[in-house]
């Protein structure tokens, strides 16, 4: 009796995860189409002021960006490096300057960015909005 029942409990648990599973196995990552607030301008650009630039990271490895002031405006700079698939520059603060995967230099003007914009009226004014469906080419390369 014990055992059966113990078999039973451990089937209905098998068939919960299963369950389970194949519920969130059929979910989907929403499409994001658009601009997306990232935050209160004013205090991203003091911050990227006061500490260098700093990164957003992304749900894969190759998708995140780097916020920097370029002309007084903010940008936000892809973290991969062009021309590569798989090397993402860092900020060395100390060298005052972004590296690549293999600790060579990389200036801010080298790198593509997403369209980046702060309105000034409407329902997201004052706020940082970065399309990460639009990319620009490093400005280096025009």
């Amino acid at each position: 009796m014990i055992v059966v029942a113990t078999l039973g409990v451990l089937v209905f648990g098998l068939v919960v995860a299963a369950a389970i599973l194949l519920i969130t196995g059929r979910a989907k990552t929403p499409q994001i189409k658009g601009s997306i607030p990232f935050g209160v301008a004013s205090s991203i650009r003091q911050k990227a002021k006061d500490g260098g630039p700093f990164a957003y990271a992304g749900n894969r490895g190759d998708d995140g960006f780097w916020i920097a002031i370029e002309n007084g405006r903010l940008v936000a700079l892809k973290i991969q490096k062009p021309g590569t698939k798989s090397c993402n520059v860092i900020w060395r603060g100390s060298k005052n300057t972004f590296v690549d995967c293999n600790g060579h230099p990389v200036r801010m003007d080298q790198l593509a960015r997403y369209v980046t914009r702060v309105p000034k009226t409407g329902h997201d004014k004052g706020l940082l909005m970065v399309d990460l469906t639009r990319v620009l080419p490093p400005p280096a390369s025009s």
